[in-house]
């Protein structure tokens, strides 16, 4: 378990008690992932790499017990808010970034890219399509086509596919009135 800055607490009894700060975890998970093909493995997109744009992104193959970094590629937008797992592939990893959290959260200086992680090769950055001043984007996989995933933001939802190199807006109505806000969660559901 993680709880925004300061904390990842881990249990080993199934909750009866906890203990906080494994050896090297991060210190400011905003995402906290696991993934069915892969036991054992977290994955944790951390606000970290404000301070040290090597910390931005964890993992650990124990269950917290230990973690590692693999920040590589994320030095432009050290800053993770959101991330998504490829249900398909525990080896394909998608994080929404920023500079840092004023430029992620504020609607005066909002400016965040998505970046993308396959296997051990460092992330890319794969920003193409999205609007310029957008807040840190909340990103969901389509629950039927595994190939398909969706990043909200304050200028609307926007689409990739995993074969493609650019984000395209799906043709929904949007209002001004949304360019002003700041979405925190999403989910892709079936029809």
């Amino acid at each position: 378990m993680s709880i925004e800055y300061g904390a990842v607490l881990l249990s080993e009894d199934h909750g009866s008690t906890w203990r906080d700060r494994p050896e090297y975890s991060p210190r400011d998970v905003h995402t906290l992932l696991a993934h069915p093909s892969a036991p054992g493995r977290l994955y944790a997109a951390c606000g970290d790499g404000f301070m040290n744009a090597s910390f931005s992104y964890a993992e650990s193959e124990d269950d917290g017990r230990h973690w590692h970094y693999q920040s590589e590629g994320l030095e432009k937008h050290p800053y993770l808010y959101n991330m998504v797992l490829n249900a398909a592939d525990a080896d394909d990893r998608f994080v929404s970034a920023a500079r840092g959290p004023r430029e992620a959260h504020s609607s005066d200086a909002a400016s965040s890219a998505i970046y993308r992680k396959q296997g051990e090769a460092p992330f890319r950055e794969i920003s193409r399509g999205l609007p310029a001043g957008s807040f840190a984007h909340v990103l969901a996989q389509d629950p039927e086509d595994t190939g398909i995933f969706y990043a909200l933001n304050n200028h609307g939802i926007f689409f990739l596919r995993t074969d493609e190199e650019i984000w395209q807006p799906l043709n929904i109505a949007w209002k001004d009135a949304y360019k002003q806000q700041h979405p925190s969660c999403f989910t892709a559901g079936s029809r």
